[in-house]
C-alpha cells in the first residue's frame, strides 16, 4: 500500500491506472480507467486508490487538467480489441468449415488456418496486455539475418579458423590468419548481397 500512498501524494493518471490494474479487483472500473482520462475518471481513480490506502484524502481531491498519455492509446486499444474479435470470428468460421469438410486437403487447409489464427490471436492478446500495463506496444522483434547454406558454411569455417588460432602449437599461423581474413571479407560481401534480396 506504500505505492498507493506515494501515488496519492503525486497523482499522475497513467501511473494510477497501472497501479489500479495491478492492485484493484473491479474489472469494470479497470476498463473505465483504461478508456481514457476525464474529470470523472480522475476523481473516481483517486477515490478508489484512497479506499485501498485506507486514507481519507478523497475529500481533498483537487482536479488537475493534466493530460495522460493513455488517451492516445485508447484508439490503439480499441483497434486491437476489434482485431481480436475479428480473429475470434475467423477461428469460429474455420472450426465450422473444418467439421463440414469432406476432403483431406480441405480439412488440412482449415486446420492450418486455425493454427495460424491462434498464433495471431496470441500476438494480439500479448499486445493488449503490454499496452494496458506499460502504456505502449512492445518493441518489434529484430529482423533475423538472411542465412544461405553458403553463409552458414562460412560461419563454420570462421569458427574453426579462430579455434585453430587459439592453439599455441599451430604450425602455419600465417596461412590460417590469411584464410580467416578471406573468409571474413567473403562473409561481409555475402551479407551485403543478402540484405538487398
Amino acid at each position: 500500500m506504500e505505492k498507493v500512498r506515494e501515488w496519492l501524494r503525486n497523482p499522475i493518471y497513467s501511473d494510477g491506472v497501472r497501479l489500479y490494474i495491478e492492485l484493484g479487483d473491479n474489472d469494470f472500473l479497470k476498463d473505465v480507467f483504461r478508456g481514457g482520462e476525464s474529470q470523472y475518471t480522475r476523481r473516481k481513480l483517486f477515490e478508489e486508490l484512497s479506499k485501498m490506502a485506507n486514507s481519507h484524502q478523497a475529500s481533498s481531491y483537487e482536479d488537475t487538467p493534466v493530460k495522460s498519455p493513455l488517451i492516445d492509446n485508447t484508439f490503439l486499444l480499441t483497434k486491437l480489441r476489434k482485431e481480436r474479435e475479428q480473429v475470434y470470428r475467423q477461428i469460429d468460421a474455420n472450426m465450422f468449415a473444418l467439421r463440414k469438410a469432406r476432403s483431406e486437403a480441405s480439412r488440412k487447409e482449415h486446420a492450418f488456418q486455425i493454427l495460424r489464427l491462434q498464433r495471431r490471436k496470441q500476438e494480439i492478446l500479448d499486445n493488449i496486455d503490454h499496452l494496458e500495463l506499460h502504456g505502449s506496444l512492445p518493441e518489434a522483434p529484430k529482423k533475423k539475418e538472411y542465412v544461405t547454406p553458403e553463409i552458414q558454411r562460412l560461419y563454420v569455417q570462421i569458427w574453426k579458423a579462430r579455434k585453430r588460432l587459439e592453439r599455441t602449437d599451430l604450425r602455419n599461423r600465417e596461412r590460417t590468419e590469411k584464410l580467416l581474413k578471406e573468409k571474413l571479407s567473403l562473409l561481409d560481401q555475402l551479407r551485403k548481397e543478402a540484405a538487398y534480396v
